[in-house]
Order: structure tokens, then C-alpha cells, then sequence
């Protein structure tokens, strides 16, 4: 009964809930073209001069030097300032500061 108790909590939290996080939402629509799932660049990403990871890149860079780069663009990369909505550009720069240090303590 507590193993069938601990389930039905996990499935019921908000890691399995239907609805898709605002920022993966973002990230389907502005960065997977190029930046794939952000440890592999996509073919025409790395042709544009993506970095291969873009976890790595960003490592060390604050939540503001990220949000920057996503205001003004970087190297072939467009400026996002009229794509994103700020909250958007935000989040984006918080998620990818947020990850380029997840994914140093997991290597």
C-alpha cells in the first residue's frame, strides 16, 4: 500500500503533469532549431556559429550577461528583444544559467 501510495504521489506531481513548462514552449519554437537540445547544436546551428554545447558556453555567465546576449544577438545569432516577450527572455536567461551549472555537477 505505501509503495502504491508513493507512486500515485509522483505521478500526480507537477513533473507529470500534461501541460508543457512556458520555457521548453520557448525553447521548441526559438532555440531547438539551432541549439538542439542544448548539448548538441544542430547542423544549421553550427553552421551559423552556435556553439556545439550551449550549456558549456554559458557556464559561469550570470542570469544579465545570458539576458544580454539574448537582447543584442551574438555572432550570427538575432537579437530576441521583439521575438520574446520580456518575462520570456527572463526565464530563458534564468533556465540557461540555471543549467549550465546542473549540468557541471553531473559531468
Amino acid at each position: 500500500m505505501k509503495k502504491l501510495m508513493i507512486v500515485a504521489m509522483l505521478c500526480t506531481s507537477p513533473a507529470f503533469a500534461e501541460e508543457t513548462p512556458p520555457v521548453t514552449k520557448v525553447w521548441q519554437k526559438k532555440c531547438k532549431k539551432c541549439h538542439g537540445d542544448g548539448e548538441v547544436a544542430t547542423r544549421i546551428g553550427i553552421k551559423m556559429g552556435a556553439p556545439e554545447n550551449l550549456y558549456e558556453s554559458t557556464r559561469g555567465k550570470t542570469i544579465d550577461e545570458i539576458l544580454e546576449s539574448l537582447l543584442e544577438g551574438k555572432n550570427k545569432m538575432p537579437s530576441f528583444e521583439k521575438k520574446m516577450t520580456a518575462d520570456q527572455l527572463r526565464e530563458m536567461a534564468s533556465y540557461l544559467e540555471l543549467a549550465s551549472k546542473v549540468k557541471k555537477v553531473i559531468e
